[in-house]
């Protein structure tokens, strides 16, 4: 998911570049505060079907944001500060990173033993499967470009640790940090990894 201001823009560009994954979506929803007042927040996305890969990408815009910003939704008690990269796998890293740039209007760097792409609020890392595996602590299967997880930075490894253990969710030490990978049904390998 990329953070947009525009997302009929993208979906026009998208259009135009030939991988629109379908019609733009609104949606929002109504909600009551604990003190009893109501509020409504509304977003709008757009879609592109990634050519070769076994993922798809979506542009999110808020519409209508929640009222008194997001500052409570945003803290957690595993201490996460930022999402510092969002992972993808392919074979070819520099192959794929070459077929998101344009369509996120942004420039590859790397090569095949990975690739960056700059966004507007984080990088994403395509990584190839061995070094995804090395990173994740588990297996990750050569194929198309797909998805993999987030590493997320926080302020305290130990605090994460507790939380996990306190919750008796497995995890892994990698070089990349504390690595928890997908339960059965989920996707998403999450990487702790500490602030810079």
């Amino acid at each position: 998911m990329l953070q947009t201001t525009d997302a009929l823009a993208d979906h026009a560009a998208w259009l135009d570049q030939g991988v629109s994954g379908g019609n733009v979506l609104d949606f929002g929803r109504s909600f009551t505060r604990p003190d009893g007042s109501a509020g409504e927040v509304a977003f709008r996305l757009a879609f592109a079907a990634l050519p070769d890969a076994q993922a798809a990408l979506f542009a999110c815009q808020i519409v209508k944001a929640l009222p008194g910003g997001r500052g409570a939704l945003t803290a957690h008690p595993n201490g996460a500060v930022a999402v510092r990269k969002v992972l993808a796998v392919a074979d070819e890293p520099s192959k794929a990173a070459s077929m998101l740039a344009p369509l996120l209007a942004t420039k590859a760097s790397g090569s095949e033993a990975a690739a960056e792409l700059a966004l507007a609020n984080g990088t994403l890392a395509i990584l190839p499967p061995t070094r995804a595996s090395a990173a994740c602590g588990h297996d990750v299967k050569p194929g198309a470009l797909r998805w993999l997880g987030l590493v997320l930075e926080v302020t305290d490894l130990a605090i994460v640790a507790g939380i996990l253990d306190g919750a008796s969710i497995d995890y892994i030490k990698t070089e990349a940090g504390i690595c928890v990978t997908p339960a059965e049904g989920q996707g998403a390998t999450l990487i702790f990894s500490a602030a810079l």
